[in-house]
């Protein structure tokens, strides 16, 4: 019977671990159709809402037809808070030097910790390198991560696909509404796991290591 036991508690920790490192990164924007796309002179982007505790570590632009960012320089992204303060940078190289997934190139940066229920902003600034459109306008089909929701850019509700876009000048918070809606940035995330399940987790692994420890009858 302790054998089960002992069994059936290792097949329960070893899920709850998985279900903690299970988090291979996701992106907060999936997928999506676009009608147009376009190059630009300012910093571009949007407002989203964490719906969990997240763990930001890279920072993504998409890359029209896959061929490559800029044609001089790459192109910088940032995260900020809703208010302007920023959080974290990073530069996408210059042609197909950042690796790429699902059609957005990405580069790391130190973790950066979102709360869920806040409101960020991301960014690329667009006029570092104009020479290649590199962002979609009046995007469609648009799907996200079930832990990040595009806000409007005014209130705290959901976006509709025309009223989410910003803008500012290059290198600087993104705090103009622009409804042209724009699609280029994106953020690499984990999402935090709960307190409660890490420490199962321990007491669990510690209960089945006293119980090898202990001599057989």
């Amino acid at each position: 019977m302790l054998r089960w036991t002992r069994c059936g508690l290792l097949i329960a920790c070893l899920l709850l671990l998985g279900a903690v490192e299970a988090g291979a990164a996701s992106f907060g924007i999936e997928s999506f159709t676009a009608t147009s796309s376009a190059s630009s002179s300012n910093a571009r982007g949007y407002r989203f809402r964490a719906e969990a505790d997240l763990e930001v570590t890279h920072l993504a632009m998409y890359d029209v037809n896959l061929d490559g960012v800029g044609t001089n320089v790459g192109y910088d992204v940032h995260l900020w808070t809703d208010a302007g303060a920023l959080l974290a940078s990073a530069t996408i190289q210059l042609g197909t030097a950042s690796p790429i997934q699902d059609g957005f190139r990405f580069e790391a940066i130190a973790s950066v910790f979102l709360n869920a229920g806040s409101i960020y902003r991301v960014s690329v600034d667009f006029g570092d390198d104009t020479g290649n459109p590199e962002f979609f306008f009046n995007p469609s089909a648009l799907t996200t991560n079930a832990n990040f929701t595009i806000i409007a850019n005014t209130g705290s509700a959901p976006a509709g696909l025309d009223d989410f876009g910003l803008q500012g000048p290059n290198g600087a918070f993104p705090g103009s509404a622009n409804f042209a809606a724009p699609i280029g940035p994106n953020i690499m995330f984990d999402v935090v796991p709960e307190p409660g399940t890490g420490l199962l987790l321990g007491l669990g692994l510690a209960f089945l290591a006293r119980r090898r420890s202990l001599p057989r009858a």
